[in-house]
């Protein structure tokens, strides 16, 4: 908009502007819309898959008409890297605290630069919910101090917006709620809640992340159900249908689940490879790093047998702590290893410390 003062006569002032302003988007028929206005949404150090969860995420509620159901729901929104941080480090996804259901991916960023990234998708993962619906927006990053903080990525304040379409329940309600519990190495017993009186359901299942319709469907008459033969160290996404004799309720879902680790038998040896080991966990200042350390020189020590033997490395990868920011002890943990067949069992590993003339040298602790 521009404007421009009319002193009569013919005298008018030059054009000042523009002043710029958007009108709202109307909301659709049978949808609610809602956008954010709380300020910024942190994002989570700690949260960077999808079978977790941000302990900072932003929250709003939608009352659904009685006798309707959700049919989907569209969200956007934008997140900035700042601080040093990158575009590339962010993830994020809804979730439903009062459905138990998320969307059972991650949105991840892109770019190795600070920025902004816009996100828009549609999700039917919250189909069938009824009443009061909460749904959250996790954010997360994979760099960046600890915990919840808006210091190297956020989602922007009045950017988050949701619109919740919803229809005429069906006749047979599809469930909600779902869980799971009891999870091992191999099996989980999955539970959810009933919002009709059937009492048989199509429990579909795979590996997390996969297209409903591709996956395993099994016919069962028990609610929990427990599932077996999976694999360890795995996570797996299920999803959940009533079934009402004539007709059957939409599927609910996905719920993501990781199964538990196996003890490994000694002798058990770790190369490591660019990504952090199956089963090995990570906590502390900083996070370990894996990459080829032959692009590295300085001393190697090997540790073992015998000490103070001076040995070249192999090729191949290891596990570091940069260890720049000084930012306290950092932990690296194996999985559980079963040493009982050794009559001598020991731990022998390859060591590389080199303080880059930072003026302090780090100490290595090994526990058992």
């Amino acid at each position: 908009v521009y404007i421009q003062a009319d002193c009569g006569s013919g005298d008018v002032s030059a054009w000042v502007g523009p002043v710029s302003i958007s009108t709202p988007t109307p909301c659709p028929t049978d949808a609610i819309c809602a956008l954010y206005s709380s300020g910024d949404i942190d994002t989570d150090r700690g949260f960077t898959s999808a079978s977790g969860s941000s302990t900072c995420p932003g929250s709003m509620d939608f009352v659904i008409p009685s006798g309707y159901v959700i049919d989907s729901v569209h969200t956007t929104y934008d997140m900035s890297a700042v601080g040093g941080g990158w575009m590339s480090e962010q993830r994020s996804m809804l979730y439903s605290p009062t459905l138990a259901v998320g969307e059972g991916a991650l949105s991840n960023g892109s770019g190795g630069s600070t920025g902004t990234m816009s996100y828009d998708r549609t999700t039917t993962a919250f189909n069938g919910g009824s009443g009061t619906v909460t749904i959250e927006l996790h954010a997360g990053r994979t760099y960046g101090g600890s915990g919840c903080g808006n210091t190297y990525n956020k989602v922007d304040n009045n950017t988050w917006n949701v619109t919740v379409y919803y229809g005429v329940a069906p006749a047979c309600l599809a469930p909600s709620t779902l869980t799971a519990t009891n999870v091992t190495s191999s099996s989980a017993d999955l539970g959810w809640t009933a919002n009709g009186t059937e009492t048989a359901w199509n429990v579909q299942y795979g590996l997390a992340g996969f297209t409903p319709g591709t996956g395993t469907i099994v016919n069962v008459t028990t609610n929990p159900y427990s599932l077996t033969g999976l694999t360890s160290a795995t996570s797996y996404d299920y999803w959940v249908q009533a079934d009402c004799g004539t007709d059957s309720s939409s599927y609910v879902g996905p719920f993501t689940f990781t199964t538990g680790c196996n003890t490994f038998s000694a002798p058990f040896s770790e190369s490591f490879t660019a990504t952090l080991p199956t089963c090995w966990s990570m906590s502390g200042g900083e996070d370990w790093r894996f990459t080829d350390y032959n692009v590295y020189g300085g001393f190697y020590q090997h540790i073992g047998n015998i000490l103070n033997d001076p040995t070249p490395f192999p090729n191949g990868f290891a596990a570091y702590v940069d260890a720049s920011g000084n930012n306290g002890p950092s932990t690296l943990e194996s999985p559980v290893i079963d040493i009982s067949s050794l009559t001598n069992a020991e731990v022998s590993f390859l060591l590389n410390s080199h303080d880059e003339g930072s003026g302090y040298n780090s100490t290595l602790t090994i526990e058992a």
